[in-house]
């Protein structure tokens, strides 16, 4: 199995760490992070192709998780990037709406060092299973 190039977008350093650190350690990913979605954008258009996964969190500073999403998929060679939102606001409307036209998934706030690769890989591997119905609800 080759290695998912992972574009992690959260501001939080410590989250940051654990999520690169958890999702490495299994040496089915490899990680690039970023603490702001202007500069993860810019990275983005620099490098087409580069990543297989997005993984952003749901409320950065100076700009929406969803925003950001759609923004890299206006990005040349990013336009069926799929996402998974990390959020601690699962009841958010928003986000419950989107959880089933535009994402993979969302992986809540706080979540278990040990469980967050099976379940990145979980939702990863399932995004080619998008346009048929299932009973994950997303």
């Amino acid at each position: 199995m080759s290695v998912i190039r992972v574009l992690l977008v959260e501001d939080e350093q410590g989250i940051q760490f654990i999520v690169k650190l958890s999702l490495e350690r299994t040496q089915r990913f490899d990680v690039t992070s970023f603490d702001c979605g202007a500069t993860a954008l810019e990275d983005l258009s620099n490098c087409p192709g580069q990543y297989d996964l997005a993984l952003v969190d749901f409320r950065l500073p100076a700009m929406h998780g969803v925003d950001f999403i759609r923004k890299a998929r206006t990005t040349r060679g990013y336009e069926n990037l799929p996402a998974i939102i990390i959020s601690a606001a699962l009841m958010d409307p928003e986000l419950k709406a989107l959880e089933k036209t535009e994402l993979l998934g969302v992986i809540s706030k706080p979540f278990s060092f040990r469980a967050l690769p099976e379940r990145v890989m979980e939702l990863y591997a399932g995004r080619q299973e998008q346009t048929l119905p299932n009973d994950r609800g997303f």
